[in-house]
C-alpha cells in the first residue's frame, strides 16, 4: 500500500512537471519537423504571417495531411486569435510557442488515461507503477509535449493497443451474448477508424498497427468465422468514412477540390456528377508519401542510414538499458505463465511483438531517426514497468531508467539547439522596439528558425524584416552575406537604418567576430544551447576555465573563482546574438 501511494504521488508530481515545464517554456529544439510540419504552416494560415512553408505542404507534392496539424495547432491558435480580437490583446510570440505545446501536453495526458484503462483491462495489479514509469520518461516529458507527428502516432498506437487488449479479454465470450456482439461492433469500428487516422498522420503507422490488428483478427477467428465476418462488415463503413473525411479535408486544403463542391453535391439535379468529379480529384497524401519515400534518391536528400541504426543506436537512445532488457525479461515472464494462451501470457507476447516487429519493419527503410520509434514506449512500458518501478524491480534497471531520462530531459528539453526559440522570442521584442528600421536576421550554424515566432506579417515582410538561414555555410559565405546586407544601407536614402542580427552558437564566435570586426556591434548570450554539429572545443574550454580560475583576484573568495569558471562554461554552451549597426 505504501509503495502504491508513493508511485501514485510520483505520477502526480511528474504530471505537474510536464504541465509546468510546458509553460516555462522548454527551450530544447528536438527537430525542425516539430515546427515545419505543424506550427509554421498553421500559424502562417491563421495569422497571415510570413513563414517558410516546406515543400511537403506544396499543392504539387502534398505528402502531409493537414488534418492533425490543424487539430493540434489550429485549435489553440484560433483560441488565441479570438482572445486577442475580443479583449484587444496583443499576441506575444510566447503564446504562439506555448499554445500548441499545451494542446499536445493535454493529449499526452490522454495517453496516461489510455494506459490506465489498458492496465485495468489486462489485469495489471500495480497500475500506478506503469503510469509512473511512463510519466518519468523523457519521451513523455519532452517529445510528447511537442507538435511532432510522431507524438500523435504514439497516441493512436496507445489507443489501438487498448482496444485490442479489451478484445483479448473478451475472446471467450459467446457470440450469443448481447454485450459480446456490441463489443465486436465497437471494436471493429474503432480499429478501422484508428488505422486510417494513423495512416493519414504517418503512413509508417502500418508498422505499429500490424501486430495488434493481427492479434485482434486471430482473437475474432477463435470465436468463430461468423464473428470474424461480422467484425469485417462493421469495420468497413468506419474505415471508408474516415478515409473519405481525411481525403476530403486534405483536398479542400490543397485545392484539388473546391469548397463549393459541398453545395454542388447537395443539388440533386446534378447528381452524381459533382461526387464523381470530387472522388476523381481527391488528394491522397498517404499515397503521395509512399511514392516519394520509395525512391532512394529522395530519401538520400534527408540522409541515408545503415539498416541496423534503429536496433543498435536509436532504440537504446530512446530507452537506455531498458531497450536491451526488453529482449530477455519479457520472454522470461511469458515462460513463467503456464501457457502462452493464458490471458497474461498472450497479452505480453502481443506487447513484445509490438516492439520487435515495428523495429524490424522500420529498419527496412534507409532513413532512420530516433523519433520514428517513439510509439514503442507504449508496449515497452506495459511490458517492463514491473522491473523498473514495480514488484519485480531490478535496481540496475530502475536507476538506469531514472538517470537516462534525467539526461534526456536536460539534453533534449533544455540544451539541444536551446537558444533558437529563445533568440526568436528575444528578437521579436527587439525588432518590434525598432519597427522604424529594416531588420535582417541571419542564422548561422543552427537548426532552421521557425519564422512565425518573429511574427512578420505578410503585408510588411518586404519592408520590415527579412530572415536568412545560412545553416552550415562557410565563413566566406557568411562574410559575403553580411557585406551584401551592409551595402544596402549605403544605397538607401538614410531614412531607415539597416540593422543586422547575426545568430550563431558561441563555439563559432571567433570566426564570426573576424567577419564583423569592421562594424559596430554588441552581443547577447542566450543559455543554454548546444549543437551536435558544432560542439565546443573541449581543450579550449578547459584552458578558459583554468584561466578564469587563476585570474580571479586573490582577495576574492573561492566561490568567486567557481562562479567565473561556471560563467565560462555557460558561455561555451550559449547562443550568441550579434547586433550590428
Amino acid at each position: 500500500m505504501h509503495s502504491l501511494k508513493f508511485e501514485m504521488l510520483l505520477w502526480i508530481g511528474l504530471v505537474a512537471l510536464r504541465l509546468g515545464w510546458t509553460f516555462l517554456p522548454q527551450t530544447g529544439y528536438i527537430h525542425p519537423d516539430e515546427f515545419f510540419q505543424s506550427t509554421e504552416v498553421v500559424a502562417g494560415d491563421i495569422f497571415d504571417l510570413e513563414v517558410m512553408k516546406t515543400w511537403e505542404f506544396n499543392s504539387n507534392q502534398s505528402i502531409r495531411s493537414i488534418i492533425f496539424p490543424y487539430l493540434t495547432c489550429g485549435v489553440p491558435y484560433n483560441i488565441i486569435k479570438a482572445a486577442s480580437e475580443t479583449f484587444d490583446w496583443k499576441i506575444e510570440s510566447y503564446w504562439l510557442l506555448v499554445g500548441p505545446r499545451f494542446a499536445m501536453t493535454l493529449l499526452s495526458l490522454l495517453i496516461d488515461w489510455i494506459l490506465y484503462r489498458t492496465c485495468k483491462a489486462s489485469g495489471v495489479t500495480n497500475v500506478w507503477s506503469c503510469l509512473a514509469t511512463f510519466a518519468c520518461s523523457y519521451i513523455v516529458l519532452v517529445h510528447l509535449t511537442r507538435t511532432l507527428s510522431n507524438s500523435m502516432e504514439t497516441l493512436l498506437f496507445a489507443l489501438l493497443i487498448y482496444v485490442v487488449t479489451q478484445s483479448l479479454q473478451s475472446q471467450h465470450r459467446t457470440l450469443l451474448g448481447g454485450a459480446a456482439c456490441n463489443g465486436i461492433l465497437r471494436e471493429s469500428g474503432c480499429i478501422g477508424a484508428i488505422v486510417v487516422a494513423g495512416t493519414f498522420n504517418r503512413p509508417t503507422f502500418f508498422a505499429f498497427a500490424v501486430v495488434p490488428c493481427l492479434y485482434w483478427l486471430t482473437c475474432r477467428a477463435q470465436s468463430g468465422y461468423v464473428e470474424l465476418l461480422a467484425a469485417f462488415v462493421n469495420c468497413l463503413p468506419w474505415l471508408l468514412m474516415t478515409t473519405f473525411a481525411f481525403a476530403l479535408g486534405d483536398s479542400l486544403y490543397y485545392g484539388s477540390v473546391r469548397s463549393a463542391w459541398i453545395r454542388e453535391v447537395a443539388d440533386l439535379r446534378t447528381w452524381p456528377t459533382p461526387l464523381l468529379t470530387a472522388l476523381k480529384n481527391l488528394t491522397w497524401t498517404p499515397v503521395n508519401f509512399v511514392k516519394y519515400n520509395l525512391k532512394d534518391g529522395n530519401l538520400a536528400l534527408h540522409g541515408l542510414h545503415p539498416k541496423y541504426l534503429h536496433f543498435l543506436v536509436n532504440f537504446p537512445l530512446l530507452f537506455g538499458l531498458v531497450a536491451f532488457a526488453s529482449i530477455v525479461l519479457p520472454l522470461k515472464d511469458i515462460a513463467q505463465s503456464r501457457s502462452i494462451r493464458r490471458k497474461d501470457g498472450q497479452g505480453k507476447m502481443m506487447m513484445l511483438l509490438s516492439i520487435w516487429i515495428p523495429l524490424l519493419l522500420l529498419s527496412v527503410f534507409p532513413h532512420q531517426e530516433p523519433r520514428f520509434l517513439m510509439p514503442l514506449i507504449i508496449p515497452l512500458v506495459l511490458l517492463m514497468h514491473e522491473h523498473i518501478l514495480g514488484t519485480k524491480v531490478l535496481t540496475v534497471l530502475k536507476w538506469s531508467w531514472i538517470m537516462w531520462n534525467i539526461l534526456g530531459c536536460v539534453i533534449f528539453g533544455a540544451f539541444h539547439q536551446g537558444g533558437v526559440t529563445k533568440s526568436l522570442l528575444f528578437l521579436n521584442n527587439e525588432i518590434e522596439a525598432s519597427s522604424e528600421n529594416v531588420s535582417h536576421v541571419v542564422f548561422y550554424y543552427t537548426y532552421m528558425p521557425p519564422r512565425h515566432l518573429l511574427q512578420i506579417h505578410k503585408a510588411t515582410s518586404e519592408t520590415s524584416t527579412q530572415v536568412l538561414d545560412l545553416s552550415g555555410a562557410t565563413v566566406e559565405q557568411l562574410r559575403v552575406t553580411i557585406s551584401d546586407i551592409a551595402s544596402k544601407q549605403e544605397k538607401s536614402d538614410g531614412k531607415r537604418k539597416e540593422i543586422i542580427y547575426l545568430v550563431a552558437p558561441s563555439v563559432v564566435d571567433a570566426s564570426v567576430e573576424q567577419v564583423i570586426k569592421a562594424y559596430d556591434w554588441h552581443v547577447v548570450k542566450l543559455f543554454p544551447h548546444i549543437s551536435m554539429e558544432a560542439l565546443p572545443n573541449w581543450e579550449e574550454l578547459s584552458q578558459n576555465c583554468r584561466k578564469a580560475w587563476t585570474e580571479t583576484p586573490s582577495d576574492k573568495s573561492a566561490m568567486s573563482a567557481v562562479l567565473n569558471v561556471l560563467r565560462k562554461i555557460a558561455e561555451a554552451f550559449s547562443l550568441s546574438v550579434f547586433m550590428l549597426k
